[in-house]
């Protein structure tokens, strides 16, 4: 039989198709490639007991042809020795906790940004680490897995438990991938029959609540500045509540009144820029004009790093009816809108309404938002940022918020200071 058929040419130019198919180079070696063109090196030899039998020897490009090949001819070796070289898969994690920790740092961690991380950490380690770390990973059954669900369920945290479900689909995928382990046994649960179907909220403040918010706001009992600055910048910038609360003074341009997020701060994991409207800027220049330790706009308890974003969630939902009960605090109602509950993430969903409403393409809108591309072609192939169309979008936003409730700046709960050096000077509306 021939051996050695490949060429590096042949096998970084070949296609993925409809169906996986091999790419053989004789002598037991193939180089497996699927339709989502995934490529992992394969040996084909025949067991001790007469069976067929292959080992996986690694991802192509990860194992070049050249080590593909190398690593066949040892496999050839054993074979001749009478040890089969299945017997242990070289680099195979054991435990679960094993595949964890190697699914986090070659795959999770490229894909998501620390704070994803840090979650998926914190919810696996307490749901499936703490019960099933020490096991084998081929002890992962659906049963085990929906076992490990159950008490998530069980405490009423249907969204957690499928937060778990998903990380653990794609450990298991990742496993599955590399051919440690035969199939995923997580595949076929679905999420609707572990924590119920994703609710998915479309509060969206009218013009009246928008009013209306501004008055409560103003006469709420406590309420920090640094939170009514966030439901401001939320609902003209469209930052998630992560990102504002991690806000650092050296990530906005002053001068340009740009606010560029770093890809490890925000859900997308890539570099976002906003253009900050003179609506936007005023609440910035709010925050930067306080006193405060380090570059974080608002800071920590103890000016220790930067705040909790659930802080503003808290602020607002302790102030609403529909979740104050036994607060005993006396704001129970005082932000309560007449179209119901709202968050922060709502006050996003609402700028991004406006925008629309305004006449703002839909493109240009998932542009501002930061959204992820759905198709992998347009992933790859548009990478037109659109800067100057969001700019007209938030200044279109900024101006309709102003024309709204009036300049924050004759009615907001701090007045700039012109004298002091950190004031910006906001640039004419166009």
């Amino acid at each position: 039989m021939a051996t050695n058929v490949l060429s590096d040419r042949k096998v970084t130019t070949a296609k993925p198709r409809d169906k996986e198919y091999l790419l053989t180079d004789g002598a037991g070696l193939s180089l497996r490639i699927r339709p989502d063109d995934s490529r992992l090196w394969i040996f084909r030899y025949t067991s001790a007991a007469g069976k067929p039998a292959k080992k996986s020897l690694g991802p192509y490009p990860d194992v070049s042809l050249q080590e593909a090949r190398l690593k066949a001819a040892q496999m050839r070796q054993q074979l001749q020795k009478g040890i089969d070289p299945g017997s242990k898969v070289e680099g195979r994690p054991e435990t679960v906790q094993a595949l964890f920790e190697v699914w986090v740092r070659d795959s999770l961690s490229n894909r998501r940004n620390a704070k994803g991380v840090y979650a998926s950490r914190s919810r696996m380690g307490r749901h499936v680490l703490a019960a099933a770390g020490q096991d084998r990973i081929a002890s992962l059954t659906k049963a085990r897995i929906l076992e490990l669900l159950a008490p998530i369920v069980r405490a009423g945290h249907g969204p957690q438990a499928n937060c778990v479900l998903i990380d653990t689909k794609q450990m298991l995928d990742y496993a599955a991938e590399r051919e440690w382990i035969e199939a995923n046994p997580a595949a076929l649960i679905k999420k609707a029959a572990v924590g119920g179907k994703d609710v998915v909220r479309d509060r969206v403040l009218d013009a009246d609540e928008i009013l209306m918010l501004r008055d409560k706001l103003l006469a709420a009992t406590g309420m920090t500045l640094y939170a009514q600055a966030a439901y401001w910048i939320a609902l003209s910038t469209m930052a998630r509540a992560g990102e504002i609360a991690a806000v650092r003074e050296s990530e906005i341009d002053w001068d340009a009144q740009e606010w560029t997020i770093p890809a490890s701060k925000n859900k997308s994991n890539r570099e976002h820029t906003i253009q900050l409207s003179n609506f936007a800027l005023y609440w910035l220049s709010v925050l930067r004009q306080q006193e405060r330790p380090g570059d974080y706009l608002i800071p920590g308890k103890g000016g220790l790093g930067h705040v909790s974003y659930r802080s503003f969630s808290h602020q607002a939902t302790m102030r609403q009816e529909s979740a104050s009960k036994g607060q005993g605090l006396g704001v129970r109602g005082e932000l309560s809108l007449p179209g119901g509950p709202w968050t922060t993430h709502d006050l996003r969903r609402t700028g991004a309404t406006i925008m629309g409403e305004l006449g703002v393409a839909e493109n240009v809108v998932e542009k501002c938002l930061n959204h992820m591309e759905q198709s992998k072609l347009v992933k790859v192939y548009q990478r037109q940022r659109m800067l100057p169309q969001r700019r007209e979008a938030f200044d279109m936003l900024g101006a309709y918020l102003t024309k709204l409730v009036g300049d924050p700046n004759t009615w907001g709960p701090v007045k700039l200071k012109p004298g002091r050096p950190k004031v910006v000077q906001l640039r004419a509306a166009s």
